[in-house]
């Protein structure tokens, strides 16, 4: 009725309307006391963390520096253990880089692929001591990147021969290629994208990225 009160429905009606009012005003006051009691009982368990903490510092605190010690330790041998050892030449390297190479190819695991092939996107960065051949100014010192885009073409576009179900592998050929013909390249990024890969939805491109350094 227009004379209730806020917050009190006295309406008979057979609209619904003050019914799902109610409703909504039940399930608000339900979420509060939820919110009340989750809030609670995090206080709760805030405090006795506290409390444990004072005693470890009372009565454990040469316990607790042995451990946070120890475990200070293992975290150094855990990064020390990951650190990029394979490829110590990137962090002070020339770099020669192809940019977005773009290929026909026919890879791939389905058979459509096989039959109409899709594009092929490739990057490479090869890095090598470039010294020499800014100094001379000479081909002869440097790596030739009209070969190295040769061999990335000869990888993804050579035809039925070259042919590999995944980009995996198309980029291992090309990282092999690379390190085997040019012996002054230390080391070889390659990307091979997929723009046109089908994945049931929308998306950018599928890539797989690899890194190969020379074994010395």
């Amino acid at each position: 009725w227009e004379g209730a009160r806020v917050g009190v429905c006295v309406c008979v009606c057979a609209c619904g309307a003050c019914t799902r009012t109610s409703m909504r005003a039940r399930a608000v006051a339900r979420a509060a006391a939820t919110a009340r009691a989750h809030a609670h009982a995090y206080a709760h368990a805030h405090v006795r963390t506290l409390r444990a903490h004072a005693h470890t510092h009372t009565h454990g605190h040469a316990h607790a520096r042995a451990h946070a010690h120890a475990r200070r330790g293992a975290l150094v041998r855990a990064f020390s253990s990951w650190s990029p050892a394979p490829f110590p030449v990137w962090a002070a390297s020339d770099r020669v880089r192809l940019s977005n190479c773009a290929f026909h190819g026919f890879h791939g695991v389905e058979a459509f692929e096989a039959e109409v092939g899709q594009r092929f996107e490739v990057d490479v960065e090869l890095a090598a001591d470039l010294k020499a051949a800014g100094e001379s100014d000479d081909l002869a010192s440097t790596v030739d990147y009209s070969r190295v885009y040769a061999l990335a073409r000869a990888r993804v576009a050579g035809g039925a021969g070259a042919r590999r179900e995944l980009i995996e592998a198309v980029a291992e050929g090309i990282a092999a290629d690379v390190l085997g013909e040019f012996d002054r390249v230390d080391a070889v990024r390659v990307c091979v994208r997929k723009p046109e890969v089908q994945v049931g939805g929308l998306l950018d491109h599928s890539a797989v990225e690899i890194m190969r350094a020379r074994a010395r």
